[in-house]
């Protein structure tokens, strides 16, 4: 606790301190506190420990200082990781998770505003082959007229890694080339962008990822996505995609937990393409979709020695009648002539003097016919004068082997920033949590 106290009180100073620095001298930033009491350890779905039972507690802060203005200043950011309780009531080691340095303003006399950042990046050229947020040197917004340059050069682990992509904009065509060097391998991308006539737009990526060892190919990606309004309630769109089971660059864009970049993800070894249209009858949302495509990989990602062939379709539809929010979807499998899960989802929104609540039913039914159901009822309590905003949820659900599950969760922000909430899960047991966020 003493190194928290230490640091808040530098803190303080700093803030004190900072109007005799400098006019437009600016410090902001926020500190979070959260504690969790468990009445039983977590799991993962492989078995391993996820939330140790009891009570864990941890304190982050992250400062922003900042001189001069956003086209023609400096600014500094620090973020700590979160100190977690350790045994014996002590807070864990104070360490820096994110730092950087960032200039913004003129290169020379009369050009774009540029920004350059030194220290931890926020890279995101392409969420195909250019996502970098480790330790380094980047700067973007170089430009003249129509053509932008941005570049970085980095360090992950033992590799380096350099990547630059360069933009340009005419006759109504957008258009970017991307390249990353990790290690000496280069994954690189062509991406455009169009608006041929109104209603339509236009869009394609192509990326390889360095070469396969295995094979010696170049794993590639293609996509093509088209887009047309041919009537004012009528949207026709199709596409085109080709994903290689083996392209994974080195930097692509990952999820928190680590997965891999959703589309990629949902369409690796595949090759195909779909259709659909959407539109809105009599104040009916309906949706229909075609995806007719090859996949190189099984469920689990593996690769086949064969290509799979599939014909999946789809049928959507949502409205409100008398107040009552209505859905419905269903998939089909046309190869086989079967359905392969079906939805069904109705709610209905009541608010009443001091309470607002909305339950809700939802059916699923799996290919081999079994039913799935789930009932729940979310409630904004503000009947009690002294505690407005009281957020209570309940659910129950019956999976379709027949297996039962409930839970409640109960919420409160008071009016001094305090959030509290006490849960209850079938599978997870108790827990309460609290916590705190300061911003300056």
């Amino acid at each position: 606790m003493k190194k928290l106290a230490v640091l808040v009180s530098a803190m303080m100073v700093a803030a004190l301190a900072a109007p005799a620095l400098a006019a437009d001298f600016q410090l902001s930033g926020s500190m979070e506190s959260e504690v969790t009491w468990r009445q039983h350890q977590w799991l993962n779905d492989d078995g391993t420990l996820d939330q140790p039972a009891g009570v864990s507690a941890a304190t982050s802060l992250k400062l922003n200082a900042a001189l001069g203005t956003p086209d023609s200043g400096l600014r500094a950011v620090v973020k700590l990781s979160p100190m977690s309780v350790q045994s014996g009531g002590s807070l864990g080691p104070l360490s820096v998770d994110r730092a950087f340095l960032e200039a913004s303003g003129q290169l020379w006399q009369g050009g774009s505003v540029t920004r350059a950042r030194l220290g931890s990046l926020d890279v995101s050229y392409s969420p195909y082959v250019a996502t970098f947020g480790w330790e380094g040197f980047s700067i973007d917004g170089v430009g003249y007229g129509p053509v932008g340059m941005a570049a970085f050069a980095g360090r992950s682990g033992e590799q380096t890694v350099l990547g630059a992509q360069i933009k340009a904009a005419l006759a109504g065509v957008a258009g970017a080339l991307t390249a990353v060097n990790a290690g000496g391998r280069y994954d690189w991308e062509m991406a455009a962008a169009a608006i041929p006539m109104q209603g339509i737009a236009l869009s394609g990526v192509y990326a390889a990822s360095g070469t396969s060892a295995a094979s010696g190919e170049t794993p590639t990606l293609a996509r093509l996505d088209a887009q047309a309004q041919i009537l004012p309630n009528v949207t026709v769109t199709a596409g085109y995609r080709k994903v290689y089971n083996t392209f994974e660059p080195a930097y692509v864009a990952r999820q928190a937990d680590g997965t891999m970049y959703p589309w990629i993800a949902d369409n690796r070894g595949e090759h195909g393409v779909n259709v659909g249209v959407q539109t809105v009858q009599q104040g009916v949302n309906l949706a229909a979709g075609v995806d007719v495509y090859q996949r190189w990989v099984d469920e689990s990602g593996n690769p086949t020695a064969e290509p799979t062939p599939h014909r999946d379709a789809s049928l959507a539809a949502s409205t409100t009648l008398d107040g009552f929010q209505l859905a419905a979807s269903s998939s089909f499998d046309l190869l086989n002539r079967a359905r392969t899960e079906s939805r069904f989802s109705v709610a209905y929104p009541v608010t009443v003097p001091g309470l607002s609540v909305t339950p809700a039913y939802e059916a699923t039914i799996d290919q081999a016919g079994g039913v799935a159901h789930k009932l729940t009822a979310t409630a904004t309590l503000d009947a009690v004068p002294n505690l407005p905003g009281i957020g209570l949820e309940g659910r129950v659900a019956r999976a379709a082997d027949g297996s039962v599950s409930y839970g409640a969760d109960l919420r409160y922000t008071a009016p001094n920033g305090l959030a509290v909430g006490v849960h209850h899960d079938s599978v997870r047991g108790a827990w309460v949590d609290a916590g705190l966020k300061a911003e300056f």
